[in-house]
């Protein structure tokens, strides 16, 4: 018995995902980067994407570890 994959255009999976602000941009460059699989026809999982995003870390964590990083360079640096 074959596994039946349902596959969606990245228009629809973002406009499923209107809260996340994810664009059919976003999605394909996940997919250039090996994040998500891209299928022939521009199609991907929707249920790929949604565990991508589960697993994801938080955007806004990375931005602030990046600041505190930064402030304390720069704290050294100053005389």
């Amino acid at each position: 018995m074959t596994e039946v994959v349902l596959l969606d255009t990245a228009e629809e999976i973002a406009r499923w995902l209107p809260g996340r602000g994810i664009t059919p941009r976003q999605l394909r460059q996940w997919a250039k980067r090996g994040h998500i699989t891209r299928y022939p026809g521009d199609l991907y999982r929707a249920l790929e994407v949604a565990d991508y995003l589960e697993k994801r870390p938080d955007s806004n964590q990375r931005r602030a570890a990046a600041m505190t990083l930064h402030c304390a360079a720069s704290r050294r640096l100053t005389p």
